[in-house]
């Protein structure tokens, strides 16, 4: 995150060990071939199997299998394995946008920053840990008469 354009990048992570990505991305690998239409994209945090170029009643079914298999191949891992819409992710325990989130609500209520707006948007179910963090923040710290948001959930609109 940054708090304006003049200051450095931070990271709200610790150094993490991604060793796992060595078990996760060959079972990935495996589900790609088998799977027409789907692909690896490897981020900072881990590693995402997109299948929404793929036969979609196939791809679903190879989306719970692959869920189930790198369960399974990770059950050690300090990782998490999460399906969100045409997509598995994996990723440390210890990275999400939520944790993002709650540092900056959390630096605002201790009057460390301040911000005139914060904007946060998802688009799957996977942005939901985000935005509960947030809808309690904004509980804990701002009064409702002073201030008007939009909270608008992924599952409570499909």
């Amino acid at each position: 995150m940054r708090w304006s354009q003049d200051k450095e990048w931070e990271s709200c992570g610790q150094n993490f060990d991604f060793g796992w990505i060595q078990m996760a991305e060959p079972v990935m690998k495996l589900y790609i071939e088998a799977t027409d239409g789907s692909s690896i994209k490897t981020k900072e945090s881990g590693l995402v199997w997109h299948h929404q170029d793929a036969n979609q009643g196939f791809g679903w079914c190879q989306a719970k299998e692959m869920l189930d298999h790198l369960e399974s191949v990770l059950a050690n891992e300090v990782v998490t394995v999460k399906r969100g819409q045409f997509i598995i992710e994996v990723k440390h325990q210890g990275v999400s946008k939520g944790i993002v989130a709650d540092k900056v609500f959390t630096s605002i209520a201790n009057d460390e920053r301040k911000a005139d707006f914060v904007l946060c948007i998802g688009d799957d179910r996977l942005d939901e840990e985000m935005f509960e963090i947030i809808e309690n923040a904004m509980s804990r710290i701002i009064s409702p008469q002073y201030c008007s948001f939009c909270l608008h959930s992924w599952t409570k609109t499909k």
